[in-house]
């Protein structure tokens, strides 16, 4: 991860990760792990698919929205928080 991307993720990084609720994607593993949050964003690892997804939540420890990407993190913080701009 270069040291901008490093940066913004100890900015966003949760100090500990939390399971939030995804159903009914998630019921079999009791939901899927969340890693950081940024504004009403949240980004969660995706255990069946193998990778990282952002999603919306409206309330806390619920997903929003079921996402497939396969990205890793390094990859996900890059192009979200630093080639986006």
């Amino acid at each position: 991860m270069s040291s901008r991307a490093k940066s913004v993720w100890q900015k966003i990084k949760l100090p500990e990760l939390q399971k939030w609720k995804l159903s009914p994607f998630g019921d079999e593993g009791g939901g899927f792990w969340v890693v950081a949050i940024y504004g009403n964003c949240c980004l969660y690892f995706n255990d069946i698919e193998g990778g990282f997804n952002e999603s919306t939540f409206t309330c806390w420890g619920e997903i929003d929205e079921y996402f497939s990407n396969q990205s890793e993190l390094h990859h996900f913080v890059e192009s979200v928080f630093i080639n986006r701009g």
